[in-house]
């Protein structure tokens, strides 16, 4: 779509999230019992269908960020 020498942009619309709000509540108590958790262990005791990815963006967008042992 060009008009008079610049694009215009169409209306677009986001991808929808792979998890709900009570598996995002799930994700964050998970983490809450068990802060030195991952993302892969979550996945797997929460038997969800996302990449360890999509559950860390879940946790950064919670506020929550890694935690490591010493």
């Amino acid at each position: 779509m060009k008009d008079s020498d610049y694009y215009v942009s169409s209306d677009r619309r986001p991808r929808p999230k792979l998890t709900t709000p009570q598996e995002d509540e799930n994700i964050r108590r998970a983490v809450q019992d068990d802060p030195f958790t991952n993302a892969v262990a979550i996945r797997e005791s929460l038997h969800l269908n996302v990449t360890p990815q999509t559950i860390r963006n879940r946790l950064h967008g919670a506020g929550i960020h890694h935690s490591v042992r010493r």
